[in-house]
């Protein structure tokens, strides 16, 4: 079944809609309903896909580009697409469904467009929100050849360590205390710092 995305009769009662010519009101509905919108209203989109469905040149797509980013009707970071006021006519405040939909699709944003939403005033409380992050600090999408070893060793079992994920509890708790009593934890403190100066 295809998405279904509504729009309201007073979109052409709006002042800045009435005030622009046919092409832009196409283009500016376009990024409201096109197969690739979601309940968030931010998602992945290239100029050649917006050329090939409106018929627009790459040129044109460019100006348009421009013309709403300047209006903050949109935000354009990389291929991905921002509609700032998307959320406010969503109605999440009262609808747990809607809410969860948009948190759920926000959380799972690359960490640099999921951070850079509060900048571009988009309207929903990033605030109330929690990134998820893996447990050396990164975005859950980081990659890091040497996190990927020891999550590997884990699900193994494999290393010198039976829990790896221990050490690094234990590293956690005692990396504030200058005088670790701990052997084990004193070893694993300076093979880390070794690391940090590789």
């Amino acid at each position: 079944m295809a998405t279904q995305r509504y729009i309201s009769t007073s979109f052409w009662d709006d002042e800045w809609v009435q005030e622009h010519d046919p092409s832009e009101k196409l283009f500016y509905l376009y990024l409201l309903t096109n197969p690739l919108t979601n309940i968030a209203g931010v998602y992945q989109i290239t100029d050649r896909r917006v050329s090939f469905d409106t018929g627009f040149n790459d040129d044109v797509v460019k100006e348009m580009w421009k013309r709403f980013e300047a209006a903050g009707k949109v935000a354009r970071i990389g291929e991905w697409l921002v509609i700032p006021s998307w959320p406010k006519h969503q109605k999440w405040e009262v609808r747990s469904k809607i809410k969860s939909g948009i948190e759920n699709i926000l959380l799972a944003l690359p960490h640099e467009i999921f951070t850079a939403l509060e900048g571009i005033g988009y309207r929903y409380p990033m605030h109330t929100l929690s990134y998820p992050m893996d447990t050396f600090g990164y975005p859950s999408n980081y990659s890091d050849p040497d996190s990927e070893k020891i999550q590997r060793q884990t699900r193994s079992g494999s290393g010198s360590d039976p829990d790896p994920k221990s050490k690094v509890d234990k590293f956690a708790r005692e990396a504030a205390d200058p005088n670790i009593e701990d052997e084990d934890a004193q070893k694993y403190t300076n093979e880390f710092k070794e690391k940090i100066k590789k």
